[in-house]
Formats: structure tokens, sequence, C-alpha cells
């Protein structure tokens, strides 16, 4: 389950990034509609994607997406948060979404699709706001973490190339900054996060590939 004060920050580079060199911050992130950094529990300056099967549970914070491509969640995901986009949003087949949807453009929602929630479309935004991010990714990181099915590990905050959950396995995180190059949840794969000693980070530079449960 996502809690307040859990941010996931997602860090897009181009693929003939170098990788031999450490990513150094202040980077600017950038949330449509004036959305104030203590309702977000994931942002991206460009397109956000959610690929079949995700589960997300974060009721009363915000998914916001600052890119021209907007939100896409795709099919059979189940979602309890709402939904910031200054591009359109897509809600595919047979997905739910509990939540509100704010969109600059327009939204598209399949015929087996449901949202329970308020919709506002072709809205008027206010000025975007502007949050710096000092980011500090070393390259290279360490070693993969993975967790075999069934399996339930705390995973100690650092530096990590992938972590990589597999089906019916649980990643608990702690208190502290949370580095990957990957991070990959299959399904019915589980991430708890414990927020009760203080809030986490996670940053990962090149992508996120998530069907199982956060």
């Amino acid at each position: 389950m996502v809690r307040r004060g859990v941010i996931f920050w997602i860090m897009q580079i181009d693929s003939d990034t170098d990788r031999s060199t450490p990513l150094f911050g202040p980077y600017t992130m950038i949330l449509p509609n004036a959305t104030a950094i203590s309702e977000v529990v994931a942002a991206a300056n460009g397109d956000v994607v959610f690929l079949d099967r995700a589960r997300i549970f974060a009721a009363q914070q915000k998914i916001t997406g600052n890119g021209t491509g907007g939100v896409s969640i795709g099919m059979d995901n189940a979602l309890t948060v709402n939904i910031v986009s200054s591009g359109p949003v897509k809600l595919l087949p047979r997905s739910t979404l509990n939540g509100d949807i704010d969109c600059a453009t327009n939204v598209v929602i399949d015929g087996t699709a449901s949202l329970f929630g308020q919709l506002t479309q072709n809205a008027s935004f206010d000025a975007a706001k502007q949050v710096s991010l000092n980011l500090d990714l070393p390259w290279p990181v360490s070693s993969d973490r993975i967790l075999p099915p069934g399996q339930s590990v705390t995973v100690a905050p650092g530096t990590y190339n992938n972590l990589h959950v597999f089906s019916n396995a649980n990643a608990r995180l702690s208190a502290g900054e949370y580095r990957l190059t990957s991070l990959q949840v299959e399904p019915q794969g589980i991430i708890t996060i414990d927020d009760t000693a203080g809030p986490r980070a996670g940053k990962w530079r090149m992508h996120s590939h998530q069907n199982g449960a956060v």
C-alpha cells in the first residue's frame, strides 16, 4: 500500500545516455495544476504508462503526468488514486479507477472499464508547480536484488541495479532512499511500504514494469 509521504520519482533517461556517467541533480519535477508535493505518490515530467494488472492503493493521493501523451492505464488494472494530467488520459479494458480524473485535454474510457469518481475534461489548469529534486545516481550501481516466488524480504535502502519481485513475493521497504535502475513487479508480486519511521523515496533512472501490487 502506498501511503502519504511516499514518493516515486520517475526520471526518464534517453537510451543513448552514457551509463558510465553518474547522474547528479538538482532536477526539476513539474507538477501540473499547482499540485502540492504532499499530495503526490507518483510523478513524471513526461508521460505515465501503467502496464496490465497493476494494483495501487493510495486514496486521496495523486498521480501526475506532464507529458503530451498523458496518462495511460493498461488492461485489468485496479487503482485507488486520483489522476492529474496535462495530456489525455486513457483507461483501457477491464480496468477500475477509484478516484477522480482532472485532465487538461480529453479522457477516453473503454466500455469495459470503470471510473468511480469525478471526471473533469478540458480543464483550465492553474500554473504548474516546479519542485527541485536533488538526485545523485552513481553508475555503475550495485548488483540486482531478486525476490523469488513466495519470499518476503525487507530490502534495505540503498542503490540497486534491478529490483525484481516475482509472483507472490513481498518486498518490504523501510525508511530511507532507494535508487534503482529498474523496478519489475510480476503479477501477484507485492511491494509493502512502511512509513511509520519516516518517508521513503524511490528513484529509478531507466524504467519501471509493474504487474503486481504496491
